[in-house]
């Protein structure tokens, strides 16, 4: 139960179980007024009422509880038949419905306005047609049933009282129950829980709110009072409820001899109810408009669940990793249940509890342990991912619910250094006082225990505290040396929590008076360096920053958003292309005019018209109002030069700030690829079981960004390949130690930037790839011809795990075999515009290489022309440009056409053969081309023109072209023209197909 509010946690239960209690009342009640009324109508009818009204009454809700009261005497009258469902008795149970209702919908507000019940009382119980005689009728009749405990005087009803005393008569067990609630939250137990187990179990007749002057909005840790309870049994209490999820509490049997009842202690541990199973998962309707801002949240409790459950497998005694588990299944619980997802909150909850069991002992959890924990981690992602494909049928739970049923009954117990210890502390108390003691001060958990034979025991725990007390500080001790002052018979092992200046042996040394049996000392904050507990909590502190990442005011913005700001920005880079397009062109017409020879020529003009006016002839060969109008032209063709270079100004200030708007905007869609390596530490922990391998998997670069697009596509990609490694790659552990590596393999998955790419790793030391056994294969599936087979290079022949159905392994396992994963891998890899390369050493290992762009929205661009069409090569594909002479072209056979480059020969491409693409121009002086660089293979294309770098915006191509090989892309230039964008992976594989002769 959460601290910060676990009020609404209660009250959400307490409202979720009334109201479908109200459902069946209303229904009912519709039947009976049409005249169809049985015996099993009214008892469901009074059952339903009395079930509102006894939770109402345990947790304080009295006017809901006096409403049900009044309400489920009128149905007790109509099961006697002393009353019938005339249309004043419906009219009242209605009314009586309706404002229940409203008084549960009041509770889930923060609107504390009051709702007036009294006219609603009093039409109930008008139809009763009663006197107020009865509350004292049952006054005096309370002493029929014995002597019963001073809080339940007076409080009875007259019914209470009559059937208490027909149920003594025939022979069953009466029982006063007084349980205080605080007990209850802090065992971190849900009372309507515990309400609904003693119901089951026993006849509550009667239930006594016992509260103080407290408002149901206090936090219930603060919030005190206590309840009582009117039961009976045919069994006796300790038979009825044994093996029940109560707290300890007090019950009295009520005689009928008026002997003074004997009080009965109940110190049960909590045994955990796990539910029954829950086959849906419908949100609420209600809450469905936040299922998208849930879905986010809970996919990322859960990788950070996973990811701590691996290695907490690997350390299980850092408890800080015990605590992180608890709490995240905790929010996953609390936001389930808001969901309205039950089966996942069942689980959670489950999960929950066990997890309390070894929290509170302090014990190490088990192998099996962490088999259950994954067990619930995984029908929670199954859950998740059924709700995200609008499957709305929860995933069978019989496994999780079996292997849970084993921990939970068969819980061992502990033992520390020969003594039976479990910490009465809460964790708060813990770290209040560590807070409390400051920094530099020894802080330790003590226990102490006398002889069995020991008198007066509390007494002398009370000694041993006063005597500490001169030389330390005690912080906490329980008993309370005021609860030992009192006197307690048999008292627990005292248990203190004291800061000390010296260590531990010292204050054992100080502790060990006569009688003391046993000590046992736990440091929990020392100042001459940190204890396990307070290095764990810094394992954990870390482990938080790793999982969560830094501690940074972040919003959540749905991705669509992001992709349409995307778009915006890119349409914005488009016309920010044009506009300087049409910038560039203005000032390069307007400053090709020559303005000075203008001028020069209108001062001449003048200059003659001058002459002529003063000689009487006129004007020269411009008349005067021509020449005022070309002069004012003038001025404005000097203007407009003035006002081109500005404009040449403001265009260069809008493409910096479009570019800082672009990348604004990729960097809201860049989140680190962390996240997503860690959910591998989990399948590297799985398949090493299951093919029995030693393996782990080392991470690095976590902190690398990538477009959350490239993010969501990877995860099946690397799947495979990470699967494959240790399943493939890596040996056995005997094998390994035969040829002379340690047992344990690693896989080894990393990140890093190269230029504006970004490079996945997969690295094993492994066995590596078998190149003559991978190209035996490719021969005997005709993927390669026996004559091909000699020329083709080791980085060829490693391709070729990539082509569909291909596969080395001698069987086919449910991890692999089928030789479909990696033709996924390559397809993935391709639609994103990557490229996966393969190095492999036999005996030593292997390495998987992705690169692919960081986004896949805009690129840095090489523009040209081939023909009479432009196409864009990605700039991070281009190694250099060339310009050659035709007769240093060759021919090599199943090579096709070559060049020279230096030392290298390197295949030329014409993309008129090899793609339905424009003619090249004819040239015979020298011949242009792009130097390419591709998954270590290098090849030439020929083009007419080299038009310049120009950043563009990819445009997805249409459906219709999807299929066309060499061209992934197209743009809009700035003079509103399109361009093709190369495939120039794509463009080599064509170009080898040729030169092969296949296709």
């Amino acid at each position: 139960m959460s601290v910060e509010q676990p009020e609404m946690e209660v009250i959400a239960n307490f409202v979720d179980e009334a109201g479908q209690c109200l459902v069946i009342l209303n229904e009912k009640l519709l039947v009976a007024e049409s005249g169809n009324i049985d015996e099993n109508l009214v008892d469901e009818m009074f059952r339903a009422a009395h079930s509102i009204k006894g939770a109402a009454g345990f947790l304080d809700f009295k006017d809901i509880a006096k409403i049900t009261h009044s309400l489920e005497t009128v149905l007790d009258n109509v099961r006697h038949k002393k009353l019938q469902f005339k249309p004043s008795v419906v009219d009242a149970l209605f009314v009586a419905f309706d404002t229940i209702s409203s008084l549960l919908a009041v509770l889930l507000t923060d609107d504390q306005e009051a709702i007036e019940i009294t006219e609603v009382v009093a039409q109930l119980n008008s139809v009763l047609e009663t006197d107020d005689s009865g509350q004292e009728q049952a006054q005096d009749s309370e002493q029929e049933l014995g002597e019963i405990p001073v809080w339940m005087q007076g409080r009875l009803s007259l019914d209470d009282v009559l059937e208490g005393l027909i149920q003594q008569g025939m022979g069953k067990h009466l029982y006063a129950v007084f349980i205080e609630l605080n007990e209850i939250f802090r065992r971190k137990q849900d009372p309507t829980a515990i309400y609904r187990a003693l119901k089951q179990n026993l006849h509550i007749q009667s239930v006594i709110p016992l509260t103080a002057n407290n408002s149901i909005w206090e936090p219930l840790h603060t919030f005190s009072y206590d309840v009582g309870m009117l039961v009976f049994s045919e069994l006796t209490l300790s038979q009825a409820i044994s093996g029940l999820p109560l707290p300890a509490f007090d019950a009295w049997e009520i005689l009928e001899t008026g002997l003074q009842p004997e009080i009965i202690h109940f110190q049960q541990a909590a045994v955990i109810d796990i539910g029954q199973p829950i086959a849906t998962l419908q949100p609420k309707n209600d809450m469905r408009k936040h299922l998208s801002l849930w879905l986010n949240e809970t996919s990322e409790e859960l990788d950070q669940l996973d990811a701590i459950l691996v290695t907490f497998e690997k350390e299980p005694e850092s408890t800080c990793y015990l605590h992180e588990m608890f709490r995240l299944l905790h929010r996953i619980k609390g936001s389930s249940a808001n969901m309205g997802l039950n089966a996942m909150s069942r689980i959670a909850h489950n999960s929950e509890s066990l997890l309390e069991q070894y929290r509170s002992l302090g014990t190490t959890p088990s192998g099996k342990v962490f088999e259950v924990m994954f067990l619930a981690k995984d029908f929670l992602q199954e859950c998740l991912n059924r709700i995200q494909h609008d499957e709305y049928t929860a995933p069978s739970s019989d496994k999780f619910d079996q292997a849970l049923t084993e921990q939970l009954f068969a819980f061992p117990e502990v033992e520390k250094n020969g003594i039976l210890v479990k910490w009465r502390f809460s964790d708060k108390i813990i770290e209040d006082a560590r807070l409390m003691a400051g920094e530099h001060s020894n802080i330790y958990l003590v226990q102490i225990t006398l002889f069995p034979e020991v008198s007066l025991a509390d007494l002398r725990y009370g000694m041993i505290l006063r005597e500490l007390n001169d030389s330390a500080e005690i912080i906490f001790s329980d008993p309370s040396v005021r609860e030992l002052e009192q006197g307690i018979d048999a008292p627990p092992p005292l248990q203190i929590i004291v800061v000390y200046a010296r260590d531990a042996e010292s204050l054992r040394a100080c502790l060990n008076v006569d009688m003391v049996e046993a000590i046992y000392i736990e440091p929990i904050g020392v100042k001459s360096g940190k204890s396990e507990l307070v290095a764990g909590e810094q394992r954990a502190a870390e482990s938080s920053q790793v999982i969560a990442g830094s501690m940074v005011d972040t919003v959540r913005v749905d991705t669509a958003r992001l992709d349409q700001m995307m778009n915006i920005a890119g349409e914005l880079v488009i016309s920010k292309a044009r506009v300087t397009q049409l910038t560039d062109t203005l000032e390069k017409h307007l400053h090709a005019l020559d303005l000075r020879a203008i001028e020069t020529l209108i001062w001449k003009e003048q200059q003659g018209a001058d002459r002529n006016f003063s000689n009487g002839n006129g004007s020269g060969h411009i008349s005067v109002d021509r020449l005022r109008r070309l002069e004012n032209s003038m001025q404005e063709l000097v203007a407009a030069q003035e006002s081109a270079t500005l404009l040449r100004d403001t265009s260069l200030e809008l493409h910096r700030h479009t570019s800082s708007l672009q990348n604004c905007v990729m960097q809201a869609r860049m989140v680190p690829i962390g996240p997503l390596f860690q959910r591998f530490q989990r399948l590297v922990r799985d398949v090493g079981k299951e093919r029995n391998r030693k393996a782990r998997l080392v991470l690095s670069g976590e902190g690398t960004e990538l477009d959350k697009k490239l993010i969501d596509e990877l995860t099946d990609p690397l799947t495979h390949l990470i699967r494959n490694s240790v399943d493939h790659g890596l040996e056995s552990p005997e094998e390994r130690i035969a040829a002379g590596k340690s047992e344990q393999g690693t896989v080894q998955l990393e990140a890093y930037h190269e230029g504006s790419q970004i490079c996945i790793r997969i690295t094993d030391d492994g066995r590596g790839l078998d190149e003559a056994r991978i190209l035996q294969k490719a021969v005997m599936n005709g993927i390669v011809t026996e004559e091909n087979s000699p020329q083709m290079s080791q980085k060829e022949i490693f391709q070729l795990i990539f082509q569909p159905g291909f596969s080395t392994a001698e069987k086919i396992t449910n991890i692999s075999g089928r030789g479909v994963g990696m033709d996924i891998v390559r397809s993935k890899i391709k639609e994103l515009k990557g490229q996966i390369d393969i190095e492999s050493e036999a005996g030593k290992g292997a390495a998987f290489t992705i690169r692919l762009p960081l986004t896949l929205a805009m690129i840095e661009g090489l523009l040209v022309r081939i023909g009479k069409t432009k196409y864009v090569f990605s700039l991070e594909s281009v190694k250099e440009i060339v310009e050659f002479a035709p007769e240093n072209i060759f021919e090599v056979h199943g090579k096709g056409r070559m060049i020279q480059l230096r030392n290298d020969a390197i295949a030329l491409v014409d993309l008129c053969s090899v793609m339905d693409v424009d003619a090249l121009a004819n040239s015979e002086k020298s011949i242009r081309a792009v130097i390419t660089r591709n998954v270590g293979e290098t090849i030439a294309v020929m083009v007419d023109k080299v038009l310049g770098k120009e950043e563009v915006v990819v445009k997805a191509l249409s459906q219709e072209f999807k299929e066309t090989k060499g061209i992934s892309g197209a743009t809009v230039l700035g003079d509103g023209g399109i361009a093709l964008i190369l495939d120039v992976l794509a463009i080599c594989g064509l170009a080898k197909e040729r030169a092969l002769g296949v296709g």
